[in-house]
């Protein structure tokens, strides 16, 4: 059974490229009931060609001078991970082996031991949180045990020792010291349970298809974590299975950005026929470079926590419920039901709808976003998509501009308000006096009517034709979405008879709504203020490969900069 991966995790998957053999990740003897995830065959990259920069003219400019180079070295460090893996596969094959079946016995003990190993944390909305001591004491050597001990309370050097300072004996040259990016990898590690209306078997499906993965938050200010890793899967006991993952770059990389230490989940069998999952989420990462608004929930572990992984496989099987429910409301009076074809339809619109907004706005290295070169929109990134070669799609060139930024009302008020249809023509310019409506909808969740998928009809005025937005909205503990797309009429028509969602063509804008900070156990989630990404995606043919014309500069920073203003003014309002 395939399954697709789910909204709103937040990572970026791609398939490495090696022969299993001479990776050596798997162990020499496999059982049926246990699984070593691995690439199957090994391509090395050309290196891509030079491309000439477009020069300045009077009506268009460069997005950025510097050309980005972000895939380029991705795709080098993936390329060189696996030829040095390759190259000793004899030696790395065993290690391997030995390494999986170790992490699976820590990720289990993990999972399934209490306090003293794992704290409840109040500041970091009631999440376990990993006692660093006791995991130390528990699950590392001595020596290993000893030198984190001593990093915990290492003294700041002194002025004095400074490579530049003029009194050292070489004269004021700067010492050559090796490189600090592993001590600046600071340990994150939280464990989250929830209840899963999913088999386990269906459930390590759903988990096995990772091998490369990029993960992220919605926003193009915050760089993502890249890591490659063996992912491995065995059956524990007849009604748990454990799935665990061990990054490769342990084998050829010693000073990295960012590291999974053994991180993944227990799936236990309930008696409904569903799931109870433990994940424990373990990681290394470098969090030097991260934008000052995003800081507090990164550090706190928040933004990337096992919260995070829970709440999203709950979400993606209640996605495939709502799918399979006899009945659901077409209009707001419940007098009528979507046949059970144009349900699925529209479901299947909204998912790839959302996911395609979710894929889009995040800063991975295959987004390549480029600063708006204009003053005063310093944290407005944009991004020119072109599918004129593209097979199935019209032969357009879109552009995607976006920002983040930090509001002082909580997440839920800011959430309620961009996601009701009746606020809509306080914060979108093509809104603004006209009658707006919901005219359908479909609620999503059991145990949430605010996650639902939305028709939303902007009524016509002065000899303008009505708009129609198809728009999903859903929230959890880690975070709140609203994406939306304009659709004619036509194609509404077509998708609420039964039509194909794949044949519609629809570009999603929205909003990623996340705390400013960990939300508090106690669940007072009005102290704490919002993080809000604002997207828009829409055709603009004037745009080149690398160029955007001055006017449309000016046009996306004049809606970014309106829409944000009207958006903190009547949240700040709104009590």
């Amino acid at each position: 059974m395939n399954w697709v991966r789910p909204i709103g995790l937040g990572y970026s998957t791609r398939a490495l490229t090696s022969s299993a053999v001479r990776l050596g990740l798997q162990p020499q003897q496999i059982d049926d009931e246990e699984y070593v995830h691995s690439p199957q065959h090994i391509i090395s990259p050309p290196r891509p060609p030079h491309q000439e920069q477009s020069p300045y003219n009077a009506n268009t400019f460069p997005v950025d001078s510097d050309p980005s180079t972000s895939i380029t070295l991705s795709k080098y460090h993936a390329r060189d991970l696996l030829m040095a893996v390759s190259m000793n596969a004899d030696t790395h094959r065993k290690k391997v082996a030995e390494t999986v079946l170790e992490a699976m016995e820590e990720l289990r003990e993990m999972a399934l031991l209490g306090a003293p190993l794992w704290i409840n944390c109040p500041e970091n909305s009631g999440m376990e949180s990993l006692n660093r001591v006791e995991y130390l004491q528990n699950f590392c050597s001595t020596d290993a045990t000893m030198e984190e001990i001593m990093k915990m309370v290492e003294v700041p050097s002194m002025t004095s020792l400074d490579g530049r300072n003029d009194e050292l004996p070489n004269g004021g040259q700067q010492s050559q010291l090796p490189p600090l990016e592993q001590d600046d990898l600071k340990t994150e590690a939280s464990r989250e349970t929830g209840f899963v209306r999913m088999s386990p078997v269906n459930l390590v499906e759903l988990l096995m298809d990772v091998m490369s993965a990029e993960f992220h938050i919605p926003t193009a200010l915050v760089s993502s974590r890249e890591c490659h890793f063996a992912r491995y899967c065995k059956q524990l006991d007849c009604a748990t299975w454990g799935v665990v993952d061990v990054s490769l770059e342990d084998f050829t990389f010693p000073l990295l950005r960012y590291k999974r230490k053994p991180s993944g989940c227990l799936i236990q069998e309930t008696l409904n026929g569903g799931s109870k999952v433990t994940w424990v989420e373990h990681v290394q990462a470098n969090n030097r470079s991260i934008h000052s608004i995003f800081e507090p929930i990164i550090s706190s572990g928040f933004a990337f926590s096992a919260q995070r992984w829970v709440a999203t496989l709950v979400r993606h099987c209640e996605r495939i419920s709502a799918l399979t429910t006899a009945t659901n409301p077409l209009s707001n009076d419940g007098g009528k039901s979507l046949p059970k074809e144009g349900r699925e339809s529209l479901l299947k619109l909204a998912e790839r709808l959302t996911r395609t907004f979710c894929v889009e706005v995040n800063a991975s290295t295959e987004n390549i976003w480029k600063p708006l070169c204009v003053k005063g929109a310093q944290d407005i990134k944009v991004m020119i998509k072109n599918s004129i070669n593209i097979p199935g799609k019209p032969p357009i060139t879109t552009i995607i501009f976006t920002t983040s930024l930090q509001l002082p009302s909580p997440p839920k008020r800011v959430f309620d308000f961009l996601r009701d249809e009746k606020s809509r023509s306080k914060w979108d310019l093509l809104s603004r006096d006209n009658t707006i409506e919901e005219v359908a909808h479909i609620i999503t969740t059991s145990k949430n009517p605010e996650n639902r998928v939305s028709i939303i009809q902007v009524d016509a005025c002065r000899n303008r034709v009505a708009t129609l937005y198809l728009q999903e909205s859903f929230t959890d503990p880690t975070g709140s979405y609203i994406v939306y797309a304009p659709m004619d009429i036509r194609a509404m028509s077509m998708i609420l008879n039964g039509g194909n969602a794949d044949s519609v063509f629809v570009l999603p804008s929205g909003f990623a709504v996340l705390p400013d900070r960990a939300i508090t156990a106690n669940g007072k989630e009005e102290e704490c203020g919002s993080l809000l990404t604002i997207a828009y995606h829409i055709v603009d043919d004037s745009c080149a490969e690398n160029c955007v014309p001055r006017s449309s500069t000016q046009t996306m920073k004049r809606i970014i900069k309106t829409t944000a203003n009207w958006i903190r003014e009547a949240v700040a309002e709104k009590k």
